[in-house]
């Protein structure tokens, strides 16, 4: 397994500087829209989903369903956070950057996440290092996911199509 730091060689920032600058050329011609439908569906899904849950979760006195709606909380609070989160800090879901700014506040903030530090550790972690072993957190220490070909294969990464 290579557990390599990323180093900033001359071969990294040429490699760096292609893929963004052919990054840039796909999406320039393309049909970007803040915030299509699908992520307005998807995200108000989940947030029906996350207040349900917490609604039944505080009014019931079984044990089973408490501790069901629980993890069905916690889930859909991970997913909201994701789908609309995520996307909101990435300035992705209004034009306007306030609006993004609260959307990432809040959609983080109402699952017990804050806003503030997931960003730091985001942006600082992954997006200074995307994808690389050893530096990238969020493929290291992911526990669902295969995010690199040196990461071991295990029976549930084949329904990584049901959560992705």
């Amino acid at each position: 397994m290579n557990n390599r730091k990323f180093k900033n060689t001359k071969k990294e920032k040429e490699f760096y500087f292609t893929l963004r600058n052919r990054v840039h050329s796909e999406l320039s011609g393309s049909n970007f829209k803040f915030g299509k439908t699908n992520f307005w569906i998807k995200g108000l899904f989940w947030s029906l989903i996350s207040y349900g849950s917490y609604y039944f979760l505080l009014n019931t006195n079984n044990d089973f369903t408490f501790w069901t709606m629980y993890l069905i909380f916690q889930l859909s609070g991970l997913l909201l956070g994701f789908s609309l989160g995520h996307d909101a800090s990435h300035n992705t879901a209004f034009k306007n950057k306030n609006a993004n700014q609260i959307l990432h506040f809040f959609s983080f903030l109402t699952v017990g996440i804050d806003p503030l530090l997931w960003g730091l550790r985001h942006i600082r972690s992954h997006h200074l290092y995307a994808n690389v072993e050893g530096s990238d957190i969020d493929i290291d220490k992911n526990p669902f996911l295969r995010l690199a070909p040196s990461h071991p294969w295990t029976k549930k990464h084949s329904y990584i199509l049901l959560y992705d």
